[in-house]
C-alpha cells in the first residue's frame, strides 16, 4: 500500500474503519476486512482476516463521499443525517471555493464557508469518525477507495 494512503488510513483505525482486501497472494480476493492496524512496511492487518505472512498489502477502505452527508447514516445502531448533527446549513460542492483535497466541498454553518481545512477540529473528527473519506473525493474515481453505500449488506 503506497505511503499516502497509509498516512489517512491511520486517522480512522479508532473507528473500526472495514475495508476491502485483495492480496490475492495470499488467497484473499475481495474480502470484507476489520482494520486492526498499519505496520511499519504499508501493510495491514485486519481482526477477522487471518494472515499466513506479515500483513496485507492491497487494501481500499470502504467510506462515504462528502456528497452523501446530507443522507441519513446509521453507526452504532443511530440512524441520523450528519449534515443536521454538524449544523451544517448546506453542502455544496462549489468551483469559486476549490480546495484540492475535496473537489471544493463548502460547508456553510451560521452564513459562513468553511472546507475541510478550516472547519473545526471537532467537527472533522466527526466527519472522521462516521467514515467520511475528508480527502480527494477523486480517489473514489481512481478505486483507491470504494463508496461504502455500493457495498452490498
Amino acid at each position: 500500500m503506497e505511503n499516502e494512503l497509509k498516512e489517512k488510513i491511520n486517522l480512522y483505525l479508532p473507528h473500526k474503519l472495514n475495508c476491502m482486501v485483495y492480496d490475492v497472494n495470499k488467497s484473499i480476493d475481495g474480502e470484507k476486512g476489520l482494520l486492526g492496524g498499519v505496520y511499519y512496511n504499508g501493510s495491514c492487518v485486519f481482526h477477522n482476516l487471518i494472515e499466513s505472512e506479515v500483513g496485507f498489502k492491497q487494501i481500499k477502505p470502504l467510506v462515504r463521499k462528502l456528497s452523501s452527508l446530507t443522507e441519513p447514516i446509521t453507526v452504532e445502531g443511530e440512524t441520523f443525517i450528519p449534515a443536521k448533527v454538524l449544523n451544517f446549513d448546506e453542502v455544496n460542492p462549489s468551483p469559486e471555493n476549490r480546495s484540492p483535497d475535496t473537489e471544493g466541498y463548502c460547508f456553510r454553518i451560521r452564513n459562513v464557508w468553511y472546507t475541510i481545512d478550516s472547519l473545526p477540529f471537532s467537527t472533522v473528527k466527526k466527519l472522521i469518525k462516521w467514515h467520511f473519506w475528508i480527502f480527494d473525493q477523486k480517489d473514489f474515481e481512481t478505486g483507491r477507495v470504494i463508496d461504502v453505500n455500493t457495498i452490498e449488506r
